[in-house]
């Protein structure tokens, strides 16, 4: 955070009374700010918002499993109405044995630990566009596939409309671990547009199937600056606006918004330029002491 710079247009004094007058402003308005942002910060900490019925810029699927009697469905929609891309990535967290037998089925000898290997691949969506695929087989480019038609017997409309582009398969048979989805622009930066929606549907040989929600993790709106920080937040709740209502006039809160936007602007400046706050005066008191 730097120091303000203020400009005036007003005769300077011989004395130097202005200047010192100039510089208590500044010194003052130093202090202000930095009490400002210790109340802000005790009301409320900050903390990602999550959800299971909204958009949102980051999904995550907690549980996806392939193996002999279970494979998972993945779905992703977009929900805007504008073009959506997403950066995905398994993590496999199968557990390896380091000795003999297997992990998954308790015979193993030895220690088992997880892989926690990635894999990634992008994906980009139309507009109010759904895609799917199979944890086991993914979704390759193909532009024969084949529409949904009950004429035809395509009737789960597996592969059917514009491809997302390149989905591989998850990277190991047995498989269980989880996939996550970062919404980001054409450059791969991430973005906080929250239009990303998921579901998973486990299904077994048999013919069961349990579907679930993908966790969403809510962008800050109107923070993205190119980098690759995702501001996480999901903006003020009602809750939120209703106790602060309760503290507050609207004139008030009007000015408590803009004295934070100003202390978040040359925070920006002075993480930036490695700006270092003035050095506090001791006291008279302090001093002599």
């Amino acid at each position: 955070m730097g120091e303000a710079v203020f400009s005036t247009t007003a005769r300077r004094c011989a004395d130097g009374a202005q200047g010192m007058r100039v510089k208590r402003v500044v010194a003052m308005a130093w202090w202000a700010a930095s009490a400002l942002m210790l109340i802000v910060a005790a009301v409320r900490p900050a903390s990602a918002e999550s959800t299971t019925e909204r958009s949102s810029s980051i999904l995550i699927f907690p549980k996806v499993i392939y193996n002999a009697s279970r494979d998972t469905v993945i779905q992703i929609s977009n929900t805007s109405n504008s073009m959506a891309h997403a950066h995905c990535f398994y993590v496999n967290a199968t557990p390896l044995c380091l000795g003999s037998g297997d992990c998954l089925a308790g015979t193993c000898s030895g220690k088992c630990e997880e892989q926690w290997q990635e894999v990634d691949f992008d994906i980009w969506l139309t507009k109010q566009q759904p895609t799917h695929w199979t944890a086991s087989l993914g979704r390759f480019t193909n532009p024969n596939d084949e529409p949904c038609d009950r004429n035809t017997g395509n009737y789960d409309c597996d592969s059917a409309g514009l491809d997302p582009g390149r989905v591989p398969p998850v990277s190991s048979f047995p498989f269980q671990g989880e996939l996550r989805c970062i919404e980001v622009d054409q450059s791969g930066a991430p973005i906080s547009g929250n239009h990303l929606k998921g579901e998973a549907t486990l299904v077994t040989t048999d013919g069961q199937a349990t579907k679930y929600n993908a966790v969403g993790l809510l962008g800050e709106p109107f923070t993205n600056n190119g980098d690759n920080i995702l501001c996480l937040g999901g903006g003020v709740s009602d809750d939120v606006y209703a106790e602060t209502s309760a503290e507050f006039s609207k004139g008030e809160l009007a000015y408590l918004t803009s004295a934070v936007a100003v202390i978040n602007v040359w925070n920006r400046y002075g993480v930036a330029y490695r700006w270092t706050p003035p050095a506090r005066p001791k006291p008279a008191s302090a001093a002599a002491s």
